[in-house]
């Protein structure tokens, strides 16, 4: 399906997300973006569904970002009044925003990322970060892989929560969204303790490593 922004006229969503991921590999983070690609970005946004708040008082300026705990890179909105916000590429190409299940799911990820990040922590350093490809048995240094869940899958455990807590997801769980929040979270305090508490034994974290290659 074709899809219009702007000026830009692209055959496929994957092809406007390659135009920007194109874009992003242009500046640095913190990096005011060129005219051209604040006409482009401006366009994008007005496909975003909270295209108002986002905007708020008017667009002053974009600039590269990056998430402050995952590091994956995005753009930010400057408003004319000085404030700003990060805001989905991805939620303006599709013209809507993420499912209440991913809302959820991104939710429970905020509930466990503790833990996941003191035990990658633990294993980093129990190794001096070089550890063993479970594929090939080669030797991997810390800029060669990620450390992942497997099985469980994550989805198996969030679907596992859900399950055993006789939880029925809803917006009424999740907070609502604000600047530079990223993802969702849980209103409640208790529910992100208990998932981080059901999360914890099925834990289960290996190396994978970076294909480099991949889009």
């Amino acid at each position: 399906m074709r899809i219009a922004i702007g000026a830009y006229e692209f055959a496929s969503k994957k092809k406007a997300s390659e135009h920007v991921s194109n874009m992003l590999k242009k500046y640095s983070v913190g990096e005011v973006v060129d005219q051209a690609d604040h006409d482009f970005l401006s366009a994008l946004i007005l496909r975003h569904p909270d295209y108002s708040n986002k905007v708020g008082c008017g667009i002053s300026h974009f600039t590269r970002g990056e998430h402050p705990q995952y590091h994956t890179a995005g753009f930010i909105l400057h408003r004319a009044d000085g404030s700003a916000t990060d805001f989905s590429t991805v939620t303006c190409i599709n013209a809507k925003g993420p499912s209440i299940m991913a809302e959820f799911s991104e939710a429970c990820r905020q509930a466990a990322d503790p833990a996941v990040f003191a035990r990658k922590s633990e294993m980093l350093d129990a190794t001096e970060g070089i550890v063993a490809c479970p594929e090939t048995g080669d030797s991997l240094g810390r800029e060669e892989y990620w450390l992942v869940q497997t099985a469980p899958s994550w989805g198996e455990i969030v679907d596992g929560f859900i399950e055993t807590h006789a939880i029925t997801p809803c917006k009424e769980l999740l907070t609502e969204s604000v600047d530079n929040q990223y993802a969702a979270e849980f209103v409640d305090p208790e529910m992100a303790r208990a998932f981080a508490e059901y999360h914890a034994p099925l834990l289960n974290l290996v190396p994978k490593r970076i294909r480099r290659n991949q889009v």
